[in-house]
């Protein structure tokens, strides 16, 4: 019974955190436009962040981990996504917005995850 209790909280943060990532990507284009995959940017910017402060007040919880870190996370960030709107900007002779968007992403991603770590 453990193990179903744990795939429900995975499954059901996983559903909430996807449609979280559908309409913060959606107020993040209408915002900013769709010239640059700032949906995208935004929401792995966030996610690292809010993985960051997890993971320092809750790594050893196993409930709080698989609703908000596996399931909340895991349909909330967009790493996949990301890799695509990366190849994207290059397939449209973007290579300058390319490299900026991957920099911008993974490093400010990490930065995130250590600022959310630091805080708490």
């Amino acid at each position: 019974m453990h193990n179903f209790k744990i795939a429900l909280l995975v499954l059901l943060g996983g559903a909430i955190g996807s449609l979280s990532r559908y309409y913060l990507s959606e107020a993040c284009y209408v915002h900013w436009g769709r010239h640059f995959p700032s949906g995208t940017l935004c929401v792995n910017l966030i996610g690292a962040f809010v993985m960051g402060v997890l993971w320092s007040k809750f790594s050893s919880h196993l409930t709080v981990r698989a609703f908000w870190m596996i399931g909340m996370l895991g349909g909330f960030t967009t790493f996949s996504t990301f890799s695509l709107d990366a190849l994207l900007l290059l397939q449209h002779d973007r290579m300058i917005a390319s490299i900026i968007y991957i920099l911008a992403s993974t490093l400010g991603s990490m930065i995130m995850v250590y600022l959310g770590y630091k805080i708490c």
